[in-house]
């Protein structure tokens, strides 16, 4: 979502994902270990030929340096979706302050208030709903 927000010009992702067990196959054909030496240089017809994968260069590490004019327009815009009740908009919009400035504490206070909002807003169209305590 942050993307999308004007004024974001980078999204760094910094979530390490470790990597899950493969999952068991079922009745895999065999093959040999090294088909083009079991084969020679060309594998037979119809079977593909393995393409060497060139190597990924590295992940930029750091961020770079967050657009102060950018960081408080998109400020100024995600107060304004919370005074218009749009809690959705105005999380997305303290959600792209932080992904240009994650220290920034305006945004972080920001994106609570506007995730109280929202639940007050669902409880509002929900019937019977009682309001949060607070």
């Amino acid at each position: 979502m942050a993307r999308h927000v004007d004024g974001v010009k980078n999204v760094a992702n910094t979530i390490d994902i470790e990597e899950a067990e493969a999952p068991e196959r079922t009745e895999a054909p065999e093959r040999p270990e090294n088909p083009d030496r079991a084969h020679g240089p060309h594998p037979p017809a119809g079977e593909p030929r393995a393409l060497p994968v060139p190597p990924m260069p590295p992940f930029p590490r750091g961020r770079p340096s967050p657009d102060a004019a950018a960081v408080q327009r998109v400020l100024r815009e995600a107060h304004a979706s919370m005074k218009a009740g749009q809690a959705g908009e105005a999380m997305a919009k303290f959600g792209a302050v932080l992904g240009m400035d994650p220290s920034n504490e305006e945004a972080k206070q920001g994106l609570k208030d506007a995730t109280i909002l929202l639940g007050e807003n669902i409880r509002k169209m929900v019937p019977g709903a009682r309001p949060s305590p607070g």
